[in-house]
């Protein structure tokens, strides 16, 4: 627990400089004031002399207004320490409650450096698993592999619809009868002429083809053509997975 010491000792001076101006304002005064008025009803009393009668309702009337003076300054002693001990408690509350608040803050401060150390953590697990498969296919690559994605880039070929074949057209045609091959690595001449047959037998046989290595392309064989992709690529796989596990963990620490 945190404990602001230098506003506990501002709070005690100032209650030490009220008790002063207390005893220097309002009980300094009545106080001279009494000696004053008892130093008059002693003189009275010494011109009386020998006037009894009167000498005695002086007397008594000195007692009297002496036990009224007495009793209203044993009120105001009695006032201004339910006063003191008001405002001691009252300056004692609001020092725990500030101890409280800064406490409290305290907490709010590392809950919150907590819960972001472990959504930057659970962040970079996801993009390490991400980083450790994409890593993995790429050396479990070889031509075995890159034969089987090029069947199955030729069959999607090869089974596009009529809506999607028209599609497919309509973008050659804008592209200026020119398609683009992209492939993660180098392929060989025979898969080359195959993918070519395949393109003219089965969207336009007047169109150039054109052959490209992209890196960002993991496992996979795409056709471009102005804006339009067809094709099988496993990064965007790795991708999609990594979108999601992003999600999952944001909600996750959504929720908690």
């Amino acid at each position: 627990m945190l404990i602001d010491w230098f506003t506990v000792f501002a709070q005690i001076v100032n209650f030490l400089i009220l008790i002063w101006l207390l005893n220097k304002f309002l009980y300094g005064p009545i106080i001279a004031a009494m000696d004053r008025r008892e130093e008059k009803i002693a003189l009275r009393l010494q011109e009386a002399g020998q006037k009894g009668d009167e000498a005695a309702k002086e007397m008594a009337l000195y007692r009297q207004k002496n036990e009224e003076i007495t009793k209203r300054r044993e009120e105001m002693l009695s006032q201004a320490r339910e006063d003191a001990e008001r405002l001691r408690k009252e300056l004692a509350g609001k020092a725990r409650e500030e101890v409280g608040e800064v406490r409290k803050r305290w907490h709010e401060a590392i809950k919150q450096e907590k819960d972001s150390f472990l959504k930057e953590l659970k962040k970079r697990a996801g993009k390490q698993v991400y980083a450790i498969a994409r890593r993995a296919l790429t050396d479990l690559s070889d031509s075995d592999l890159e034969r089987r994605i090029t069947s199955v880039f030729i069959k999607q070929i090869e089974g596009l619809d009529k809506g999607r074949r028209r599609k497919l057209a309509d973008a050659i045609r804008q592209s200026g009868q020119t398609v683009i091959i992209s492939s993660a690595s180098q392929l060989d001449m025979n898969v080359k002429q195959q993918i070519t047959r395949t393109v003219h037998d089965h969207l336009l046989t007047s169109i150039d083809v054109h052959y490209e290595t992209s890196p960002h392309i993991l496992c996979g064989i795409e056709l471009k053509a102005s804006g339009y992709v067809l094709g099988w690529n496993l990064g965007e796989y790795l991708k999609t997975l990594e979108e999601e596990l992003s999600r999952a963990l944001e909600k996750e620490s959504a929720e908690k």
